[in-house]
């Protein structure tokens, strides 16, 4: 049996006006193209040159997965011309429509709703007539400095990500970022904060939240009419970085501290294009 070899990987630029990148290729092919061979790095393998002389020290600094104890994308309805709006009204008239007498049809083309693989809209009115969905309308954060409603209702929404965003329906703070290979420009710029539950295009394409606090489940066994009980919130950071922030300030520094200059940091303008090196 042969000794199974790692394939070689080769990289080539053209650059210039549509007409001058045909003429080359007209005059030339594979064998003749000026190739700079790579050796790609675990863990990323870029299929792109890149300098690695600083890798080292960037790889002493903290990953922001390393910082934070859950983050999750954002919410993701697959119907946002339904459960979304720029006012609460709005969305209750349609909510109106949904659980009303109106047949299944109508309601469809009324709504502009259809039926898919996960979704069934005769099953949903089904379970939903009673349930008083008003009460579940909430500030959207839907894109930067765009906050609109949206009904919150899980059975009306395809991935409500409500294991993380509840905790964005109390007071709270999320950092939100965009994985690298998201990023369409050369310069990194896509930091935001959100206080409410959140869009996963937020940046436009697939954005991820990382919040402040986590606020543990409400206590088993209360009984009605105890009142609001007092729901301790936690820090979400990592008992690892707590502990790292502390030793290098010396103090232990707030919640909000930490996650201020986080933002601060990652919204600080680049010394460099960051095609020349790598970002966390």
């Amino acid at each position: 049996m042969k000794e199974r070899k790692l394939a070689k990987v080769f990289y080539a630029d053209l650059w210039g006006l549509r007409d001058e990148k045909y003429e080359y290729l007209f005059k030339n092919d594979v064998s003749t193209t000026q190739w700079q061979e790579l050796q790609p790095v675990a863990p990323y393998y870029f299929f792109v040159p890149k300098d690695f002389a600083l890798w080292g020290e960037y790889e002493e600094f903290w990953k922001v997965t390393e910082i934070f104890k859950k983050w999750s994308s954002g919410i993701k309805t697959h119907r946002d011309h339904f459960v979304v709006g720029f006012t609460k009204e709005e969305i209750v008239q349609r909510l109106r429509i949904f659980t009303g007498s109106l047949s299944d049809d109508l309601v469809k083309e009324a709504l502009k709703l259809k039926d898919t693989g996960t979704w069934k809209l005769s099953e949903t009115r089904k379970e939903l007539r009673g349930v008083k969905l008003e009460d579940r309308i909430y500030p959207y954060a839907y894109r930067p400095f765009d906050v609109r409603w949206i009904c919150y209702e899980t059975l009306l929404i395809d991935r409500d990500r409500w294991p993380f965003m509840k905790h964005l329906l109390k007071k709270n703070l999320a950092l939100c970022l965009k994985r690298s290979r998201y990023i369409k420009t050369t310069l990194f710029h896509h930091v935001f904060v959100s206080a409410f539950i959140s869009d996963v295009n937020f940046f436009g394409d697939q954005t991820w939240f990382f919040p402040l606090y986590l606020y543990p489940s409400e206590p088993e066994g209360r009984l009605f009419g105890e009142g609001e009980a007092e729901i301790e919130r936690i820090p979400n950071f990592t008992a690892e970085f707590l502990q790292a922030a502390k030793e290098s300030l010396g103090i232990e520094p707030t919640p909000e501290q930490l996650f201020y200059y986080i933002y601060a940091v990652l919204y600080s303008p680049p010394t460099e294009d960051v095609t020349k090196s790598s970002s966390r």
